[in-house]
């Protein structure tokens, strides 16, 4: 999920986060638990970084990193695991969601791909009627 960084193992604060999620940089409250235990900052603080990843300011985001990597390595992290982790936090902006949306995510993922394994015509054109609008989705969903 972190564009294959490796974080398990960075240091051991940042493993009792992760465990849950095999490792793996998913959540925002994840980062935000990140900011707080590993650079020190405060629970405000480490809210604005997951407020510019819920929202996807990458510039933003990209403007804190500087400021965490420097603050990693003042609570006792080694520069290049600072680096490391500052590298997966970026990464997350484009794709981490709220831990409290996991359950309806997964749920709709799975209806979804029940009505598409046991209804597939039905499934599709309601698809199609949905995004008739969007020539392009309707091409791909048709090539599909």
């Amino acid at each position: 999920m972190s564009d294959n960084i490796v974080l398990h193992g960075l240091d051991d604060r940042l493993d009792k986060i992760l465990e849950d999620t095999y490792y793996q940089l998913i959540y925002q409250e994840q980062v935000t638990a990140i900011a707080v235990q590993l650079a020190g900052w405060s629970e405000g603080e480490a809210d604005s970084i997951r407020k510019t990843i819920g929202r996807k300011i990458q510039k933003e985001l990209d403007a804190l990193i500087p400021r965490l990597v420097s603050d990693f390595i003042s609570h006792g992290m080694k520069e290049e695991s600072a680096k490391t982790l500052a590298s997966a936090i970026q990464a997350c902006g484009s794709y981490s969601f709220n831990k409290a949306h996991s359950y309806e995510y997964g749920l709709i993922a799975y209806q979804t791909a029940y009505l598409k394994a046991h209804y597939p015509v039905e499934y599709m054109c309601s698809l199609l009627n949905a995004n008739m609008d969007n020539t392009d989705d309707v091409i791909k969903y048709i090539e599909e």
